[in-house]
């Protein structure tokens, strides 16, 4: 199947009804498009009343156009995310996935262009609001209503002639991954400045310790537990004598191959990988990813990371110690951020489970004291 195939299909889907908002590509269904939460069959020629597991596949390869990460992640994972054009008519975020071992295809309608607060007509205040140092702004809206590339355009425009910095805090690693399918393709629709544009994702060191996270025993620990580790391996890899290796090896490559690292951090650049590709290129390199990360984020002007990166101080310091700028120079974006609330209480909430409780009860009675009895009604116990 052809792009032109391709793009003919979609084509006659989209002016099949008004206000499509999605097109669905299902095994043993018609084609479908939806408007108004409606799934509705469309009647095109060549005709085709149900589509077989064989045509869904040939549609979501060539969607995918040969590219091995893409292709990797469905095989992997089960589905893969990624964004296509009709010019001149429309913009699509995709998903593919595997559906009672079958491939089925969602393609969801975006703007094709992002208006400017002067071609939108909306007042001067607007473009005021973007620029104020206290407050908070909230962009709100349906799902695939473009929220996120609406955010990311008008403060990436502003950062870069500012000369600030973006960080970009996501509750999942999925809307992580989104952020960066969305930064691609706003790189990819400019015409100049495409090498100003680049973004990092940053994970837990859980998820981006490749030592840690191939070792059972490691992989179990707790983040304090964790940076202990790191710390003594890079302490040791640090103290490697010759013909006598010692300590992380992905550190030791880290800080005894400049060369590779160069052309790493060139290829993160020119590629914006996600988190989860670059750990995985960088564990086929042999190369410590975390590390390669503090580098990279003072370079870009978009950094992606875990709410835990901005709202936990210690973290939060760490972070801008990374960045090498002052808070006043950051802009803060908040994804979904009705989560939020929910997520702080918790954060700094002392937490004693009920094992915890019955253990401190266990040594009391084995070391200090003699009687202890619960306070009735609770679950609280008394000397």
């Amino acid at each position: 199947m052809k792009k032109q195939e391709i793009d003919h299909i979609l084509v006659k889907m989209l002016d099949y009804h008004r206000d499509v908002s999605d097109l669905n590509f299902t095994v043993g269904k018609p084609m479908q498009v939806e408007s108004a939460g409606e799934l509705i069959p469309v009647d095109i020629k060549p005709q085709f009343k149900t589509l077989s597991p064989f045509q869904t596949e040939i549609l979501a390869l060539n969607l995918i156009n040969q590219d091995r990460r893409l292709t990797k992640t469905l095989l992997t994972e089960g589905s893969c995310d990624l964004s296509y054009s009709l010019p001149g008519k429309a913009r699509f975020r995709i998903n593919i996935f595997s559906q009672g071992g079958n491939l089925s295809i969602v393609l969801r309608k975006l703007e094709s262009k992002i208006p400017t607060i002067q071609e939108r007509n909306l007042p001067e205040t607007m473009y005021q609001i973007a620029t104020e140092k206290n407050g908070l702004v909230f962009i709100t809206g349906a799902t695939g209503s473009g929220k996120t590339i609406c955010t990311l355009t008008s403060t990436l425009e502003y950062a870069l002639e500012n000369n600030k910095k973006i960080v970009y805090t996501t509750r999942t690693n999925a809307q992580q991954r989104q952020v960066i399918l969305e930064l691609r393709e706003i790189r990819d629709k400019m015409k100049d400045g495409k090498d100003k544009i680049f973004g990092v994702g940053i994970q837990g060191r859980a998820n981006m310790c490749i030592l840690a996270r191939d070792d059972p025993d490691f992989a179990s620990g707790t983040a304090e537990e964790l940076s202990k580790l790191c710390s003594n391996e890079k302490k040791k890899a640090k103290a490697t004598k010759k013909g006598k290796d010692q300590g992380c090896i992905y550190y030791r490559n880290f800080i005894g191959n400049k060369e590779k690292v160069d052309r790493i951090l060139e290829w993160a650049k020119e590629d914006i990988p996600t988190a989860e590709e670059f750990i995985e290129y960088c564990g086929r390199k042999k190369i410590c990813p975390y590390e390669l990360n503090k580098l990279l984020v003072r370079e870009t002007s978009l950094i992606i990371v875990p709410y835990i990166y901005v709202f936990d101080m210690m973290i939060r310091n760490m972070l801008f110690d990374w960045l090498s700028v002052p808070e006043e120079d950051v802009i803060l974006v908040v994804d979904e951020a009705h989560n939020l609330p929910n997520y702080i209480r918790d954060l700094f909430s002392a937490q004693l489970s009920v094992w915890m409780l019955n253990s401190c009860v266990s040594e009391a009675e084995a070391y200090f004291v003699q009687q202890i009895r619960v306070v009735p009604g609770t679950k609280a116990a008394m000397v």
